[in-house]
């Protein structure tokens, strides 16, 4: 098996919740292990279902934790830009739900124009 990638999912909603499953379930590569969302319940229940033991309800949280590699954004689309920028200053690795904003001004303002880690955005159509 190759190395697994441990990762964490911010927002835990419609989308974030199917991302969250793909990655515990059909992505071996990765270690899911923790899970954010405002809805402390709605995350402590996936939580549950996949057996992550890490439930936190303030993103900033993972954001110091150095065992964590990679970050999902799966948050309202109007949180993606500054959760996006917050990402990236704390060194992890970005997948980001899309839209990244709803207004480009929105990004220029708050996603620096060269991100390092690299930012990824999804792009999945969808039925």
């Amino acid at each position: 098996m190759k190395r697994q990638v441990n990762i964490a999912v911010i927002g835990t909603g419609r989308m974030g919740s199917v991302h969250t499953r793909n990655l515990a379930r059909a992505i071996p590569e990765a270690n899911l292990v923790a899970v954010c969302d405002i809805r402390l319940d709605v995350a402590q229940a996936i939580a549950d279902e996949l057996g992550v033991k890490r439930v936190v309800r303030d993103y900033h949280e993972l954001l110091t934790d150095q065992s964590i590699e990679a970050i999902l954004i799966a948050t309202n689309t109007d949180t993606h830009a500054f959760i996006v920028k917050d990402v990236a200053a704390a060194g992890k690795q970005i997948f980001c739900e899309k839209p990244i904003a709803l207004d480009l001004a929105d990004v220029d303002g708050q996603v620096p124009g060269r991100v390092q880690p690299p930012v990824r955005q999804e792009f999945q159509a969808r039925a």
